[in-house]
């Protein structure tokens, strides 16, 4: 009688039971992503390494406001 070689894994998939509420929670909110917030936030990242050393707080305020877009309603 032949032995199987092939061992059975008595571990549970910790991985898929690590990404399965994020998956589910993608689709569940009709695959809602925090990707324009991240957007938002890498171009007011770079308007404040570009308007280093300027003291206009004010200037500052204009310039997101133009460079940043608006949430829709």
């Amino acid at each position: 009688m032949a032995y199987s070689t092939h061992r059975t894994n008595t571990r549970p998939p910790t991985t898929l039971h690590r990404v399965e509420p994020p998956i589910f929670a993608f689709h569940d909110t009709d695959r809602a992503t925090n990707g324009r917030l991240e957007g938002t936030n890498a171009k007011l990242g770079v308007l404040k390494r570009i308007g280093y050393g300027f003291v206009s707080a004010s200037n500052f305020g204009h310039r997101a406001l133009l460079l940043t877009p608006g949430v829709p309603s």
